[in-house]
């Protein structure tokens, strides 16, 4: 016969069991973000502004946690980490970002915004930007209704149930 089932042995199992797990990564919501911008080649790119974004941080808590972020790539994951970083280096240009930088802090300073209120209304800006190059590419569609060739019947689609169900019955119609 086996031992009766034991509530408080299983609870200790457990209790053992949770104290030896690692805990819980506490950037791995952001890192998330940051693997994502990775894949698709964004990170150097967009790493902080996005973090600023998605999660409300400082710029200064951003950064860390990008800072962060590479040195966990570089040593979890070195072949990685020369691949992405080294592209990384060799596509910044220090120039560009000095202008960014100041284009930014002129635009705060112009509009009595803070730092990050410029980065978000420079992004929102590009986004509209983008949609209204879609928008004029001839990428959307056109729709005409009214009594036009082009207009659909009501029977123009689907089955005609009243001719299946006259065939059904044995009868044609003409």
């Amino acid at each position: 016969m086996s031992k009766r089932f034991d509530i408080h042995e299983w609870q200790a199992k457990q209790k053992l069991l949770k104290e030896n797990e690692p805990a819980f990564f506490a950037n791995q919501k952001y890192y998330d973000l940051l693997n994502d911008l990775r894949d698709e080649g964004h990170l150097h790119r967009y790493g902080v502004t996005q973090l600023q974004m998605q999660f409300g941080l400082s710029e200064e808590e951003a950064q860390e946690i990008y800072n962060q972020y590479k040195e966990d790539l570089e040593a979890e994951q070195p072949d990685a980490a020369d691949f992405y970083l080294k592209n990384l280096n060799e596509s910044l240009n220090p120039e560009v970002s000095k202008k960014v930088d100041s284009f930014i802090k002129a635009m705060a300073k112009r509009y009595d915004y803070s730092e990050q209120d410029a980065v978000f209304a420079i992004m929102a800006a590009l986004k509209q930007r983008n949609m209204d190059e879609a928008s004029m590419t001839g990428t959307g569609t056109s729709i005409s209704t009214g009594a036009s060739a082009a207009y659909a019947t009501p029977k123009a689609f689907g089955d005609d149930k009243r001719k299946k169900r006259k065939a059904y019955m044995g009868y044609k119609e003409i």
